[in-house]
């Protein structure tokens, strides 16, 4: 996973090719990532955004993770916007901003129908996040869609020690109790359930995998 993970990096320092000559003009594509993104690595377009939760492959805290959380922290910083135009690329069916609001949660679908969340590095101190069957979605009507009563079930991810520079992941856990280094993930059927889960960040880096 090493050495995988040195050739990534290398593609973020890579010689931009903009490639006219497979074109007769250049496409969108090519502008944005020009203009967005940094060496080969093509935020601008969804296919490269499992790219960087590839890191997390050994666990959530090790060196090769530690490279995946610094990326991941500057493109949630520096190519999403606040403003009319937000995204550095295409917004289609809601992928762009589906990867910010999972990353910026610490999380991440890296195979779409496993059950794993992958962690990552979470931008926010805290997000509470109502998991209950009549949660009311964004622009409905404000009406509930069953009788429920009760407390509801949230799932609470706290960020201890967050700051800009405080991007790398020392251990995480879930409930109260400390995730071994090499975990990756967290599963769907267990965020599902509602929870408290916890990264402890640092300004530090792992240096041994």
């Amino acid at each position: 996973m090493e050495s995988l993970a040195s050739l990534y990096s290398k593609a973020f320092v890579g010689f931009q090719h903009p490639l006219k000559l497979a074109y007769n003009n250049e496409i969108h594509e090519q502008t944005e990532m020009q203009e967005h993104c940094w060496g080969q690595y093509a935020h601008n377009n969804q296919p490269v955004h499992h790219m960087l939760y590839m890191y997390m492959y050994n666990g959530h805290a090790s060196a090769c993770a530690s490279k995946g959380q610094s990326w991941i922290r500057k493109t949630l910083l520096e190519l999403y916007k606040p403003t009319a135009d937000m995204f550095p690329g295409d917004e289609d069916n809601g992928e762009m901003a589906a990867w910010f609001v999972l990353s910026s949660l610490g999380l991440y679908s890296l195979s779409p129908g496993s059950e794993g969340y992958v962690l990552g590095s979470p931008l926010f101190e805290r997000a509470e996040i109502d998991i209950s069957d009549d949660a009311v979605p964004l622009g409905s009507s404000g009406k509930k869609r069953s009788s429920h009563t009760g407390s509801s079930p949230k799932l609470l991810i706290v960020a201890h020690n967050n700051k800009k520079e405080n991007m790398y992941v020392q251990s995480v856990s879930w409930n109260g109790e400390t995730l071994p280094r090499g975990v990756k993930s967290v599963s769907y059927n267990a965020l599902k359930e509602g929870g408290l889960l916890e990264f402890f960040m640092s300004d530090t880096p792992f240096y041994s995998s």
